[in-house]
């Protein structure tokens, strides 16, 4: 292990837990590893970004960004993007939440970080932008979401999703017909659904009807809400049994579903705000 790597492990074992980490961020900047790896400016930086092109283990890699992010943007941001560029997607995963944390406006890393998934073609960045921060580049990610190129369009899909408005019905009713992306399709019938839309029936269906057991799973447990608690523990859909066995059952849960998002909303809809 290098010395870089030792200071790097010191920080990482000194990090709040995760769920306090944005709150307790100063504290890592004040260990004394920490103090040691920011201690000379450019050549401290310089340091990190070496080791980031290195395509460390994912783990140190985090710190190691989270660390860059206490010193000025003009000293690495430019070289972190490029390095970026170039990750895979579990190294891709580790600039959160440092990349966020850079003393930048954060519509500006938004747009960054967007402007990078097309012109590195590297989709993988698009899972960065799913936080509300995504609203910023609301008009870029839907172009990307209309290429109908996998995985960019389901990466862009799921940023989408954290700015998605009623305005935005007509994509996913796009989306929802894709009959050569399943997850893509359903993704955005169910998101129809949270909208008060019927209209993406067929994206959900495709969901529960896909060969991707994992995928039938995960479209079920995202439909539960518009259905019964009935249907829900009576268990009517077994999704690891093959689909084409279950298709009179996927239409009645479709149905019921449809009727579920009608109550949900008239109910929304009719509760005093005030209360």
């Amino acid at each position: 292990m290098t010395l870089t790597e030792e200071l790097l492990e010191q920080v990482r074992q000194a990090l709040p837990e995760p769920f306090g980490l944005e709150a307790r961020r100063s504290e890592l900047f004040q260990t004394a590893a920490a103090r040691q790896l920011l201690g000379n400016g450019q050549a401290s930086a310089d340091r990190l970004l070496r080791y980031l092109e290195r395509r460390p283990e994912p783990s140190l890699a985090r710190v190691a960004v989270m660390l860059l992010s206490g010193l000025p943007a003009g000293l690495f941001y430019s070289k972190l993007l490029d390095i970026l560029a170039r990750q895979d997607r579990d190294l891709v995963a580790a600039y959160e939440p440092g990349i966020w944390w850079v003393r930048l406006p954060a519509g500006r890393i938004a747009r960054d970080l967007a402007s990078l998934a097309g012109t590195a073609a590297n989709p993988g960045i698009l899972l960065l932008l799913q936080r509300p921060e995504a609203a910023a580049v609301h008009d870029a990610l839907t172009d990307m979401v209309r290429s109908h190129r996998r995985p960019t369009s389901l990466n862009a899909l799921y940023a989408l999703d954290y700015a998605l408005s009623p305005d935005d019905m007509p994509v996913l009713r796009e989306v929802s017909r894709w009959s050569d992306d399943p997850a893509a399709a359903a993704f955005a019938g169910l998101r129809l659904l949270r909208l008060g839309s019927a209209e993406g029936l067929a994206g959900i269906r495709a969901g529960l009807e896909s060969a991707d057991q994992l995928l039938r799973e995960a479209t079920y447990r995202d439909l539960a809400p518009y259905l019964s608690t009935e249907t829900v523990r009576g268990g009517r859909l077994a999704p690891a049994r093959p689909p084409d066995t279950q298709g009179q059952v996927i239409t009645g849960l479709l149905d019921e579903a449809a009727r579920g998002m009608t109550r949900r909303h008239q109910h929304e809809g009719d509760a005093d705000p005030d209360l």
